[in-house]
């Protein structure tokens, strides 16, 4: 017979000393044993003090202490749990991976996270989150990254540096997108990259990666690219920029790529 607590203040002590920081309200309420509305109204009365954050309906974060003033917590504290609780696979992409990877230039107002679902926004206090959706999810292709309250799963710098592409909406212009392939480009794994290129991505987005590359000088991955391309039996030119209608400009015939931008880095 499960243990039922006098009161959700109990409940949520017993969740903070495990360790966790987030909840359900199924979990709630079969723990507390009330009805489903004398919880609800319990668990928004903790909610409009300030105790507990609430994200998305009947998803909950435990308050810390220190954030008691503005009543929620940063994105990175909770999605895991959320996505879990949810039952959907996810990682969080493009610049705010790359910012978790080290590319400090890049500090997104968001956190940008691809998940299986389509899903809304969260604009909740401190907590914005964008969803993008993917169809596929390559957990070879990802790292873990330490958060207060355990891991959130992340994007490795290869497949980053490809969701930008594949993403361009959400990856600002090609500056920035070019400052962030020059902050990761260490960190690239080759394997990881070929895998990318050869399973998750259009050859679209491998001509404008492998022109990039060529032009911002990161050989390691041009030459992947390269490899990718010379098996393509026919190529179409793509724009570098398709945001721009820019008609001005030349055909780099090695990728087939119409440069209508310039690229420059902001390091």
């Amino acid at each position: 017979m499960k243990k039922q607590y006098q009161s959700l203040k109990e409940f949520l002590s017993s969740c903070v000393q495990e360790g966790r920081n987030s909840f359900g309200f199924k979990e709630a309420h079969a723990y507390h044993g009330g009805s489903k509305a004398s919880v609800h109204q319990s668990l928004y009365r903790l909610v409009k003090a300030k105790t507990l954050f609430s994200p998305k309906k009947d998803f909950f974060v435990i308050v810390p202490p220190e954030h008691h003033k503005t009543g929620s917590v940063s994105s990175l504290w909770f999605i895991d749990a959320y996505m879990k609780e949810i039952g959907c696979s996810y990682y969080v992409g493009l610049l705010s991976a790359a910012a978790l990877l080290g590319a400090g230039h890049q500090q997104p107002q968001v956190l940008q996270v691809l998940s299986q679902k389509q899903m809304t926004p969260i604009h909740k206090g401190e907590a914005h989150i964008q969803f993008y959706t993917t169809q596929t999810i390559d957990e070879q292709l990802l790292v873990l990254h330490k958060t207060p309250y355990g891991y959130v799963r992340v994007s490795s710098a290869a497949l980053t540096i490809l969701d930008l592409f594949r993403f361009p909406h959400a990856s600002g212009y090609l500056n920035t997108i070019a400052t962030v392939m020059v902050e990761l480009a260490e960190q690239v794994n080759r394997h990881d990259l070929k895998k990318v290129i050869e399973q998750h991505s259009k050859v679209t987005h491998v001509q404008r990666l492998g022109y990039m590359s060529s032009v911002l000088g990161l050989s390691k991955i041009e030459k992947l690219c390269e490899n990718f391309i010379l098996k393509q039996k026919r190529l179409n030119v793509v724009l570098l920029n398709h945001h721009l209608k820019n008609t001005e400009g030349n055909v780099d015939k090695k990728w087939s790529v119409f440069i209508n931008d310039t690229i420059e880095t902001d390091i």
